[in-house]
């Protein structure tokens, strides 16, 4: 039996599928590569965003009310340096 003794509703059904499965497969293959991207750029954001608070963190205990602003904040960590060894 050849492809061709089938009639014309078969073959069209055949070609149908055949390129159903072919779109699906490239329509797989872009959406892994988006999300693939997207994972990336997901992944730099985060890690800017972990480098950001790290930054403000460290910033802030220079601010912080406990040491009365920065310039207390030095003199106490001078005075820290300068106590006699006891």
């Amino acid at each position: 039996m050849r492809l061709a003794d089938l009639g014309p509703l078969p073959l069209s059904i055949i070609a149908s599928l055949v390129v159903t499965v072919v779109l699906l497969a490239i329509r797989i293959f872009v959406m892994q590569r988006m999300q693939t991207q997207r994972q990336r750029e997901n992944r730099q954001e985060t890690e800017r965003q972990n480098s950001l608070v790290s930054a403000y963190r460290s910033l802030a205990g220079l601010f912080s009310p406990a040491t009365g602003g920065l310039g207390a904040g030095l003199i106490a960590a001078d005075a820290l340096d300068q106590t006699p060894p006891g």
